[in-house]
């Protein structure tokens, strides 16, 4: 029977259904085919915890777009270059970034070196990695070297779910903080959960520095730790997410940034109780943002069941989840990544989890992917499905970036043992948009750490803070995207650097990108003489101060093209004072052919400027070395030498870097060795041969 009640419910049931699509504009699009990046990931169901599917947007070649680094567990990771055209094509084996033997997890993009380049840090089941971007041509492993003196190398022996960065100390370099979950198949009945924390030395070198959080607190099955400034005193703070009701967890920890003047010797304090946010679940992924636009940075994070969103009163927190209608998850559901993110430009801050069941059988216990909408009075709306993002495989990470450069941010989502998605933003509400490419140059190059604030015309102030440490097991876009809603023009975009300098821009247009570089400070040092000269093995840089201001250290920096330099040397200053200083310096593994070398001068308040650049030609000894056969299978190798000069060191290290064969070949000429190989375990190891300063690296694969 036809009633006027039931015309009406059914009419009020389509509205409900088709006015978020109209309003919002529409939703995504699953281009994965078209781009060209079918994927299936190599999840194996049957090992530890079937977790470990990474993936980080990052432009490794700096043409403009973002590419597309995803790693996988037992087979090949995949870098996706961005061929400009909606679509991509994989490198990584090209480019060396593949790493086939490792059992792939968290990915992290980072310039750690400050040489202008993005940087792969990859967290590992079996040994996480560090891959140094060689100007966009290739990348190379200096995972030993760069970690050599820190306990545990680039982490422990567990499963390393995530890795993020933080310039704890405000020196210019990122930090890193590394977390473990739990022991694995490869080490079952041991392993450490352990957390770490590593001082970035400036020198492409790490050192262990865990001790300052105190070790008893980072042993809760960590999954990540989110860096950020949640009171707005000017340093990184970080948030610890661990695994609590799992083995010996712990609950969510939160150290406090309290300052000090020497990098291993910092103050941290654990404030999570005094502070509202010592929550005890299985915490798995972070998202830091600030949703309802009071200038304070919030917490997300996910969960087994409801997620938690804290609302940050202004250095403390409350739970407000089930005010803002985002803990509706069912008890059973396995959240884990999650991200801030403006997907129809409003100028309000979504939220994006992922979402999937650890079942063996996953097709079994479909639980989809969640998208919160901000409705811009402290409540959020679940709108997946009205979206197009509710996919029920089993997802773990999900990405925001703009890889097409239309404005809007798209996603990239893993999922485990099962295709991965890239859902392209087809909102089409009008609204504009701002994307903020920060170098810094007195703070790291990233500009991580610095807070943002942009004002539109409407009196709206935005806040968005610039970091590494959100999401889980991923890397979200570089740049700092903001919606702008109706508004054509920016009224104020202020930018607060970690090393305290303000810089102000003023009625900017929109739907645009701008690449701020952070101002520099004046030299503290009266610099009167610099000069470099190449000696018979070495160059030789010297420099004459006639006065000193606040003088900390000399950094001695090195290029072989004159713009991107990296770091070879800190020589101490001579603080205050004003007299004359000589100094002097010898670059004992120069270049062959130009080099060019700078002095970054460093405060004792950690602000630094750069001197002028000199250049000058090498021109050394060659050693070439020949290790035949690799791989090896017959229990040894055959190593030839050919040196010029007297007092050749060989090494051979691990992939764990631990030392299993040493040598000195004091004459010159052709040398043969003989190097016994059947002690050894099978795998890749690193041949290390130093002749006058010069020094060599190769790798060769012992299969006994």
């Amino acid at each position: 029977m036809y009633s006027f009640k039931t015309h009406l419910l059914s009419s009020l049931i389509f509205l409900f259904m088709v006015i978020p699509t109209l309003f919002y504009g529409q939703g995504f699009t699953d281009v994965t085919n078209a781009a060209g990046i079918p994927l299936v990931h190599d999840g194996n169901n049957l090992v530890d915890h079937r977790m470990g599917t990474g993936a980080a947007w990052l432009d490794y070649d700096k043409d403009g777009n973002l590419d597309l680094y995803v790693s996988m567990r037992t087979s090949n990771n995949k870098l996706y270059k961005s061929n400009g055209d909606g679509t991509f094509t994989d490198v990584a084996f090209a480019l060396g970034v593949a790493d086939p033997i490792g059992d792939g997890g968290g990915v992290s993009i980072v310039d750690f070196n400050n040489d202008g380049w993005d940087d792969i840090f990859l967290a590992n089941c079996q040994g996480n990695v560090l891959l140094k971007n060689n100007f966009g041509a290739s990348f190379s492993n200096i995972t030993i070297p760069a970690f050599i003196g820190s306990s545990g190398s680039a982490g422990g022996d567990s499963r390393t779910p995530s890795a993020s960065w933080g310039d704890y100390d405000n020196d210019g370099y990122l930090d890193l903080y590394v977390a473990q979950h739990y022991q694995t198949v490869y080490n079952p009945t041991g392993g450490t959960t352990q957390d770490y924390l590593f001082h970035n030395n400036g020198d492409e070198t790490f050192t262990d520095v865990s001790n300052l959080l105190t070790i008893s607190n980072l042993v809760g099955v960590g999954f990540i730790g989110g860096w950020t400034d949640y009171d707005k005193d000017g340093d990184m703070d970080i948030f610890l997410i661990n695994d609590c009701p799992v083995a010996v967890g712990l609950p969510t920890k939160v150290f406090r940034n309290d300052g000090g003047t020497n990098p291993t010797a910092w103050n941290f304090t654990e404030v999570s109780v005094s502070i509202g946010i010592d929550d005890c679940r299985n915490g798995m992924g972070i998202g830091v943002g600030d949703y309802n636009r009071d200038g304070w940075q919030d917490i997300f994070y996910t969960n087994i069941g409801d997620c938690v969103l804290f609302q940050n009163n202004g250095g403390t927190f409350s739970d407000v989840s089930a005010a803002a209608g985002i803990d509706g998850q069912p008890a059973t559901h396995y959240s884990w990544g999650c991200a801030f993110m403006d997907y129809d430009l409003d100028g309000w801050q979504d939220i994006m989890v992922a979402i999937g069941t650890l079942s063996i059988n996953p097709t079994a216990d479909p639980q989809p992917n969640q998208f919160f909408r901000n409705n811009g009075n402290g409540t959020f709306t679940e709108m997946a499905n009205t979206l197009g993002l509710d996919d029920d495989r089993p997802s773990r990470s999900g990405i925001y970036g703009d890889y097409d450069n239309d404005g809007d941010l798209d996603i990239y989502v893993t999922n485990y043992g099962d295709n991965c998605v890239l859902h392209r933003n087809d909102n089409n509400n009008g609204n504009h948009w701002f994307k903020l490419h920060l170098e810094g140059t007195q703070s790291n190059r990233d500009g991580l750490g610095s807070k943002i604030e942009l004002t539109t015309p409407d009196g709206v102030t935005q806040h968005f803070e610039t970091r590494s440490g959100s999401n889980l097991g991923g890397g979200d876009s570089p740049y700092a995207h903001f919606g702008l809603g109706a508004n054509t023009t920016i009224t104020e975009l202020k930018i607060t650097w970690l090393s305290g300098e303000v810089q102000t821009f003023n009625n900017l247009g929109v739907d645009m990108m701008l690449t701020a570089t952070e101002p520099l400070s004046p030299l503290p040092v009266e610099l009167v003489d610099f000069s470099v000269a190449a000696m018979e093995s070495a160059v030789r840089l010297n420099w004459k101060t006639a006065s000193e201001l606040d003088n900390d250290y000399f950094e001695v920096e090195r290029s072989d093209d004159g713009i991107n330099f990296q770091a070879l040397k800190k020589i101490q200053g001579r603080g205050t004072t004003s007299q004359a200083n000589y100094y002097q310096f010898d670059d004992k593994t120069p270049l062959q052919g130009i080099n060019y070398y700078r002095l970054k001068q460093v405060d004792l308040d950690g602000k630094f400027s750069f001197s002028d650049i000199e250049q000058v030609e090498f021109i050394g000894n060659e050693t070439s070395v020949h290790i035949f056969p690799n791989p090896s299978k017959v229990g040894f190798l055959n190593l030839n030498l050919v040196s010029e000069n007297k007092n050749t060191d060989i090494e051979i290290h691990d992939m764990l870097g631990r030392l299993v064969y040493q040598n000195k070949i004091e004459n010159k000429g052709n040398q043969s060795l003989i190097i016994p190989t059947k002690n050894w375990s099978n795998g890749i190891f690193i041949v290390s041969i130093s002749n006058i300063g010069i020094e060599k690296r190769l790798k060769v694969v012992v299969d006994n």
